[in-house]
């Protein structure tokens, strides 16, 4: 008797173990859950980095232009705790109206400072085409982080910043 409760003492150790590892969050929970809520973003263009990625009959008109606009652009973007997604964007002086896009979220990879997050985001003409964003995000303390993008040959030329927002009851 006293042989067998040796036996079953390992199971349960396992059985307990195993228990306290599924109740611990993995590092892309954490960092998912930190990205929970409102952020506002603003859109910080490298001009020189993005020079050479232009192509044109007057580049330097075409980068201005290209700058100019992309500065103007503010973002907000809401995640949702299950995994709901929305993207508005305007200009910061209203000029272009106020445009949403919804879809889903989910984080692929983390980290202890940055996350690899998929977008999936509905098509605004209501086809069937997929908008799947994959971006890397850096978090730079609790309540902001960035998202450095950019077209070929200026992977790193453009810099979204984002900050929490702190919604009033």
């Amino acid at each position: 008797m006293f042989h067998g409760r040796h036996r079953k003492q390992p199971l349960a150790l396992l059985i307990l173990a195993s228990l306290v590892l599924a109740g611990c969050p993995t590092q892309e929970e954490k960092l998912g859950k930190k990205l929970v809520g409102s952020w506002q973003g603003s859109v910080k263009v490298n001009a020189k980095k993005l020079e050479p990625a232009l192509t044109g009959v007057d580049g330097k008109i075409q980068l201005e232009t290209l700058v100019d606009a992309l500065e103007a652009v503010q973002i907000t973007l809401v995640f949702h705790a299950d995994g709901r997604v929305e993207v508005t964007s305007s200009t910061v002086d209203g000029e272009i109206p106020e445009e949403t896009g919804r879809g889903t979220w989910k984080v692929l990879s983390a980290d202890e400072y940055s996350l690899e997050l998929e977008m999936l985001l509905e098509d605004p003409l209501g086809e069937d085409r997929e908008n799947r964003q994959l971006r890397t995000i850096q978090f730079s303390g609790e309540d902001h982080f960035r998202i450095i993008t950019g077209p070929p040959k200026a992977e790193d030329a453009i810099v979204q910043q984002y900050d929490r927002q702190v919604l009033s009851e």
